[in-house]
């Protein structure tokens, strides 16, 4: 060793290279997880972990030798992410850190998860209930001037109340998955939260405004393509933001839309049990469904988004 060195540091330079060399930096492995489990998981998933990864994580931990990494390391990533972003963040990269960890313990590349042990480091907020609209608030809402917006961000915010989609869904429904044929939105299972395919029948009101939308799409693959990047959808900050420009005089926010459908229709009796799950896109017990045939539960739901529909129609003419 050269006269003047640290031994210590010294030592510390050569265990990170033979780490790079072996492929067990948390880069590495990390690296290596993304690119077996990103393909499992949805295009939102997938989009937020990257940048979570090349912003937040790899920046602080990639160099390390994996099987070194220390909880203190992992606690000081998520006090970052806390000062940083939210206290909800600095969870959501502790658990990208623990997958990434249990993916270098599976590998022989560690033995222990040290993130594991900083479940509780620090205390997620509480979650608040997404705003109910009472049938007046609702119908104010789809009487608001909604005219300024870009044409598929207008289209996105009259749907919204029609479909009972999660905003995100509807914010990347591409045009493949409508048929206006078969008077249906087809969702494939790996865009949906729960990973099953989900069919929105259309009502004739929907249907309409489907059919504009189309028409105002362009060459885009997506129903509701970007104003200044047409190859990728709106996003749900750009509906929350016209939303909130409506200057609405009660709280609203995009999921206000499903509490609202499902607590509606049940109270005027639009459909069954079942059938409003399953426009929700949730699941039923499995002898529940098998106890249907799949035409007898979409002409259910059939009917109940055009009584849903119509009771929407009936309350933006009210006044």
């Amino acid at each position: 060793m050269a006269v003047g060195k640290d031994p210590v540091q010294h030592r510390k330079v050569a265990k990170t290279k033979a780490a790079v060399a072996a492929g067990t930096t948390f880069r590495g492995i990390a690296e290596d997880w993304f690119r077996r489990y990103a393909a499992m998981r949805s295009v939102s998933w997938k989009k937020n972990s990257r940048r979570w990864l090349d912003r937040d994580i790899l920046p602080m931990l990639g160099d390390r030798p994996v099987a070194e990494i220390e909880a203190v390391e992992v606690l000081v990533l998520m006090e970052e992410g806390e000062r940083r972003v939210s206290a909800s963040h600095a969870n959501d990269l502790r658990g990208l850190v623990t997958m990434i960890l249990d993916h270098a313990i599976a590998r022989g590349a560690a033995r222990h998860n040290v993130a594991t042990a900083l479940r509780r480091a620090i205390p997620k907020p509480p979650s608040k209930p997404h705003p109910h609209l009472t049938e007046e608030q609702l119908g104010e809402f789809l009487r608001a001037d909604v005219e300024a917006l870009t044409p598929s961000v207008l289209y996105a915010v009259k749907l919204l109340p029609h479909l009972a989609l999660r905003v995100a869904e509807l914010c990347r429904l591409e045009a493949a998955d409508v048929d206006l044929k078969l008077g249906v939105i087809r969702i494939p299972a790996p865009r949906m939260k729960g990973r099953r395919e989900h069919i929105v029948p259309l009502s004739r009101q929907a249907t309409k405004l489907v059919r504009e939308a189309m028409q105002l799409r362009g060459p885009s693959l997506y129903l509701f393509p970007g104003l200044s990047a047409r190859d990728q959808p709106i996003s749900k900050t750009a509906i929350n933001r016209a939303i909130e420009r409506m200057e609405l005089p009660f709280p609203i926010v995009p999921h206000s839309f499903r509490s609202t459908f499902g607590t509606i229709t049940r109270e005027h009796d639009l459909g069954s049990h079942d059938a409003i799950e399953l426009a929700l896109a949730h699941r039923l017990g499995g002898e529940v469904e098998r106890a249907y045939n799949r035409a007898t539960l979409l002409q259910r739901r059939r009917e109940l988004m055009q009584k849903w529909s119509d009771l929407l129609t009936q309350l933006a003419r009210n006044r």
